[in-house]
């Protein structure tokens, strides 16, 4: 397995470039403009357009092909072994185009989803190359894929928050979070501070996390330029996922020296109308209590 930088479409000057062709995909979800990000069933075929680009000054031959990938521990890893289920339902026509300098082609990605497949998700990449003289790959140009075989949906849970401080006193924050659905997640948002004695609440963009499997739990963290004070402070989360939105608060205080770190704080998820989960719950909950209660009185009269 082959652990490297982010795949993504490219296009850089004096190389060769892919990118999606066609607006198929999810729709809902914001990473299909990038990524080939698809549900299918068992028995289904899908089809999607790339567009293959020779931004170099001299022609090239370039080759295109599905490899595969997972999603673990340290996000979305390359697998160039030719025995991923993706990789074997997965076909690119043409395979091979000649471009001449800034010429651009078009080819279909066939992905044949068996019959007997299943359920779950599948990871891969839509490679287009080109190589030297001797063999070697010399430029190397990928779209990530997530394939969802069945029904399924993402969402996460915001589990705790850990302020620390940096070796420059600066704040920042562990934001822990725990993947429920079907599909690997694509995590990113905001942090914001409020207390009842600072008139300006800090707020700071959440770095992107690896990439979250189903199933799996990852950290995003929020980085602060300078401070904030230590607080006590409520911070509330704002995250978006693959297009699902989702809110979360915590307390805590961070600790007063450089390079320390403070108690994680279990979070609370918020619903769309600002109220905490927990508050959701236990209401549930005593309705169904009153509700079981009523029968009983009703079967004993």
């Amino acid at each position: 397995m082959l652990t490297a930088a982010p795949v993504t479409p490219a296009r850089a000057q004096g190389s060769i470039g892919i990118s999606l062709a066609d607006d198929g995909g999810e729709r809902d979800d914001p990473r299909s403009t990038k990524y080939v990000v698809e549900q299918a069933d068992p028995g289904e075929r899908i089809e999607r357009t790339i567009e293959i680009a020779n931004d170099s000054s001299k022609t090239v031959t370039v080759d295109s092909y599905v490899g595969g990938a997972v999603v673990g521990g340290t996000g979305f890893d390359l697998d160039d072994g030719d025995d991923a289920e993706i990789v074997t339902w997965s076909r690119v026509a043409p395979a091979t185009v000649e471009l001449a300098a800034g010429a651009r082609a078009e080819a279909t990605v066939t992905i044949s989803v068996p019959a007997d497949t299943r359920p779950g998700e599948r990871y891969g990449v839509v490679w287009a190359q080109v190589a030297g003289g001797d063999g070697r790959v010399v430029n190397r140009v990928g779209i990530r894929m997530f394939v969802l075989i069945g029904d399924g949906d993402s969402d996460l849970l915001v589990t705790a928050m850990t302020p620390y401080r940096d070796d420059q006193g600066r704040g920042a924050v562990d934001v822990e979070i725990q993947n429920i659905g079907e599909r690997a997640l694509d995590v990113s948002g905001t942090l914001r501070l409020d207390d009842d004695v600072h008139a300006e609440e800090p707020e700071t963009a959440i770095g992107a996390a690896p990439t979250i499997a189903p199933g799996a739990r990852g950290v995003a963290t929020a980085r602060f330029e300078r401070g904030p004070p230590n607080g006590p402070w409520v911070a509330t989360v704002e995250l978006d996922a693959n297009g699902d939105d989702y809110e979360a608060t915590a307390r805590f205080t961070f600790p007063p020296l450089e390079n320390e770190r403070g108690d994680a704080a279990l979070a609370t998820m918020v619903d769309e109308d600002g109220v905490p989960f927990v508050l959701v719950l236990l209401a549930t909950t005593l309705i169904v209590a009153v509700v079981a209660t009523s029968w009983r009185l009703r079967a004993r009269s």
